[in-house]
This record gives structure tokens, C-alpha cells and sequence, in this order.
């Protein structure tokens, strides 16, 4: 690590004033202390580890305190790493100097999955990470991270006394039709048993699946109470506000129908925006979020939730609140990383048998899932016209959570004419319309970083491309803490 990106990252840190999920600074100021084998087990448990910072103040805004001996200090965390956690964790540490002070920079490496979870070797306690904190893992949680050391095959598990009457013939009817037209090597299987059968909803000896009893059943709430979605709106400040929340809803039933209803429930519970096209004149009704990256959420939610026994008891949960809507369900991310999300044909699916029904089955006329690796790809390019920022991911191993947010959003229309030329139109990309949004009076990088949780880099990239194309102008020198920005005057500019 450089010493700018350090900066960088203690920049982040002190606009957010907290730690992050992947980031721990603590002070260290007398040694390790004892909090330290919680955050090592809890990184170590991390979809992509984290980084512990020694030698900041937290409470004093991640202000450098002297360390007695750094170099003594990381011998310590390095020795830790190794023998007070099972299995020993990967950790490379260096010395960095920040603000005049030596800071411990340890970049923890998470651990295969195949060897989760991460305990300490005395307590036998495992720990995971969840936004700024260290928390114990249930032993529910802890059997979830276990049952990701293989390939999950839950969506296989045969529902026991269910049968052809408990589901709902139009549903089945519907993926036979569609997979016999749309799959080739499907429409060549003699019968519909053998489709169904190959398709994974049902075993050889016709025994229904938990995957086809979820796409097909009438009521798979019967067996499995809890694999539902559980909504609610809550006010501003949401539920740790101590407010109840307005309005809530269980959505149950199949899976096409799961979606369907929770869909359409989110759209009546969003504010709704007239927006009119400057250059076409037509107004049209604005849902908060764009319909289709809602749905398609929704369906990846169903269909990659976790399946294992662990997790049956838990729902998938849907939060909308003023300016913010998080959807998260049981169980993280399966053979992907968040920053792979949304590369095309890039995909790895937890519920292989449950993912191939639902590819042949339809939700309100639309398949639950179009294809592989376009759900993603799709939420993005939608947000991205409907002038939204990208969505924020967050894994934590054992549940995974898609947050939108939509208070900084600019009209999905407002497009800018450059210097270069009248006849040049630059559109924004969702991080510079949200940084020029802001530029209404002038402010520095680290204002726009605590406004928009973006790291101070990404601003100043961002920054830069405003100033090329003339809608922002500095002030002060570059490369000084104090420089401000703020929108160029384009009163004689068509906008």
C-alpha cells in the first residue's frame, strides 16, 4: 500500500466517521488488546478480508496516536494471526508513515471457504463482520458458513409427502412449454416426467423437489414457513430509530408469484416523481426505482438465497425508507465476489437446480430469470439511464445485502452540452451527476466523500473529468486540502 492510498482510506474513514466493513482502525496505543482476535476471526471469515489499521484514535476522528514500538506491535499481530486463530490467517503487514506517525497497515487475507469458519483457537468462537463491527456467530451461522465448503445441493432435497397436488399445474405447464421452445435438448426428453425430472424438480423415482416444490407449489409455506419476503416501509431513520414501521407486508406462495406480489407492493409503496423530458416536453409518472432493477433484485434474491438448514428459518427482507431501499437474503455470494457482479457471462449459481426452472418459468409474463449473468448487468444499465448511482453489495458470508439509495439522483434526462462544441452532449455518468448535484455551493473532496460515501479518489478522478468538460471549476492549489469546487455559471449554456 502507498502512502496516498493510506490517506485515501483514513479520508474515507473520517467523512463516514466510523469504520467500515472491510476496514478496523483501532489505537493500540498500549498494545493489541483483546478485541484484536475478534476482527482477525471475523476478517478471516470476510468474503475478500480486510484491513486493520493500528495507531489511529477513532473517537478522536482517526486522528495518529505514537506507538511505543510499531515494529514490536506487528510482530504481535503477525504471531496472533498464526497461532491464536484456526486456521492460521495470511497476513501482510507494513509500516506506513501517516501525519508524521507510524501507522500498522495488516491486510488480512480471508480464508478459503473450504476451511470456514475462522475461530479463535482457544474459545472456539468465529466471528463475522457486519458493517463497522465484530459479531459472535450463532451456531446457526456457523453451520451456514460450514455447509459452503462444498457445493450447496439443498435445492435437491426431496420434500418429504409432498405431492402432484400440492402444486399449482399452470406453473408447470408453463416451464414444460417454455423449456420444450426454448431448449433444445429438453424438447428431445420423451415425457413430462423426464423433463420435470432432468429440469431437477423431481428425483428418478418422482419424489418432488425442494427447488420444484418452491417454483410449483401452491403453498411451499406449508413445509417451509419461512422461505417468504418479508417487507416493511420504514419511516425516516428506519427501525434504529426506535419507529415502527408504517406499513408491512409477507409476500408467500411459489416463487413467480413471490415476485409478482412484491414487486408490485414496492411500486405502490415508492414515491413517484412527474418528470418531464426537456427536449421532448412529454411528462411521465417516475417510480423512485426503476421497475425492472427492483425485479430482477427480487428474483436473484429468490433464487441464490441459501437453502441449507441453517438458513430455513430466516426470510428474505426488504427495507424501504426515505432515499434508501435494502434487500437481503440468507446466505453470501457462492464462487463470485462482489466486484464481479454485473461482468457479463460471468456467473455462479448456489441453487443450480432451482435456477434452471425458474429460467423456464414466467412472473406477470416475464421469465423469473431471463438468463445467466444478466440480472446484474441489467439493475446497473438501469439505474445508470434513470440518472441513479450503482447499487452498493455487501457480503457478509452469510446473508448478502443490495442497498440502492435515491436522495442524490438527478433527472434521468438532464443531459450537458460541452465547450467543445454545440453539437458535442456529454451524459454524465451516475458519480459525476451526483458530485455535480452537489457542487450547488463550493465544497472539497473530503465534503463530497462524507456526502456521498465515495472514496476520496474516486471523487478527484470524477473531479477532474467535471473540470475537462467545463461544468466545474477549482479553487485553490492542486492538491491542497483546502481546494474547493463548485459549478461552473452555464447560464449561456443549454442544458
Amino acid at each position: 500500500m502507498t502512502p496516498e492510498e493510506l490517506e485515501e482510506i483514513v479520508g474515507s474513514l473520517r467523512a463516514r466517521r466510523s469504520d467500515v466493513t472491510n476496514v478496523e482502525a483501532k489505537r493500540a496505543e498500549g498494545g493489541l488488546g483483546r478485541s484484536i482476535l475478534a476482527t482477525l476471526s471475523a476478517f478471516g471469515n470476510l468474503p475478500g478480508g480486510g484491513l486493520i489499521l493500528l495507531g489511529l484514535d477513532e473517537k478522536n476522528g482517526f486522528a495518529p496516536v505514537k506507538l511505543a514500538d510499531p515494529a514490536l506491535l506487528s510482530s504481535a499481530l503477525a504471531s496472533q494471526a498464526r497461532t491464536a486463530i484456526e486456521p492460521p490467517l495470511l497476513v501482510d503487514i507494513e509500516l506506513l508513515d501517516f501525519e508524521s506517525h507510524a501507522i500498522v497497515v495488516a491486510q488480512v487475507h480471508e480464508v478459503p471457504s473450504s476451511h470456514k469458519p475462522c475461530v479463535l483457537v482457544g474459545s472456539r468462537k468465529a466471528y463475522i463482520r457486519s458493517f463497522d463491527g465484530d459479531y459472535q456467530l450463532s451456531e446457526l451461522e456457523t453451520q451456514g458458513l460450514i455447509s459452503n465448503r462444498a457445493h450447496p445441493v439443498f435445492d435437491l432435497e426431496v420434500v418429504e409427502g409432498a405431492a402432484r397436488s400440492d402444486l399449482d399445474e399452470s406453473i408447470i405447464a408453463d416451464f414444460l412449454r417454455t423449456a420444450r421452445s426454448t431448449n433444445s435438448a429438453l424438447a428431445r426428453l420423451g415425457s413430462d416426467e423426464e423433463v420435470l425430472y432432468r429440469g431437477g424438480a423431481t428425483t428418478a423415482n418422482g419424489e418432488w423437489t425442494l427447488a420444484g416444490c418452491l417454483t410449483f407449489g401452491r403453498f411451499p409455506q406449508q413445509w417451509f414457513p419461512n422461505l417468504t419476503i418479508q417487507a416493511a416501509v420504514l419511516p425516516h431513520g428506519g427501525a434504529d430509530g426506535g419507529q415502527r414501521a408504517r406499513d408491512s407486508a409477507r409476500f408467500d406462495g411459489p416463487i413467480p408469484m413471490m415476485l409478482a406480489d412484491a414487486s408490485e407492493w414496492l411500486a405502490r409503496q415508492m414515491r413517484h416523481e412527474i418528470a418531464q423530458d426537456r427536449r421532448t416536453g412529454i411528462v411521465s409518472d417516475v417510480l423512485e426505482y426503476p421497475a425492472l432493477a427492483i425485479r430482477e433484485i427480487l428474483a436473484n434474491a429468490l433464487v441464490h438465497r441459501d437453502l441449507s438448514p441453517w438458513s430455513l428459518s430466516r426470510a428474505i427482507e426488504v427495507r424501504l425508507s426515505p432515499g434508501e431501499l435494502t434487500v437481503t437474503n440468507p446466505g453470501g455470494l457462492f464462487g463470485i465476489s462482489t466486484e464481479q457482479l454485473g461482468q457479463q457471462a460471468l456467473t455462479s449459481a448456489r441453487n443450480a437446480a432451482l435456477v434452471r426452472l425458474n429460467q423456464y418459468t414466467h412472473s406477470r409474463n416475464r421469465r423469473v430469470i431471463e438468463a445467466l449473468a444478466t440480472g446484474i448487468p441489467t439493475v446497473l444499465a438501469e439505474l445508470h439511464s434513470a440518472g441513479q448511482p450503482a447499487p452498493h453489495f455487501f457480503d457478509q458470508g452469510i446473508a448478502f445485502t443490495v442497498k440502492l439509495r435515491s436522495n442524490d439522483r438527478l433527472p434521468a434526462a438532464e443531459r450537458f452540452e460541452a465547450d467543445t462544441g454545440p453539437n458535442e452532449a456529454i451524459e454524465l455518468t451516475p458519480a459525476q451527476r451526483r458530485i455535480f448535484q452537489l457542487l450547488d455551493s463550493p465544497k472539497s473532496v473530503n465534503e463530497l466523500s462524507e456526502n456521498l460515501g465515495l472514496a476520496g479518489q474516486t471523487i478527484r478522478k470524477q473531479l477532474a473529468k467535471l473540470v475537462r468538460f467545463g461544468f466545474v471549476e477549482s479553487s485553490g492549489g492542486r492538491g491542497d486540502k483546502t481546494t474547493k469546487y463548485a459549478r461552473v455559471d452555464r447560464s449561456d449554456k443549454t442544458i
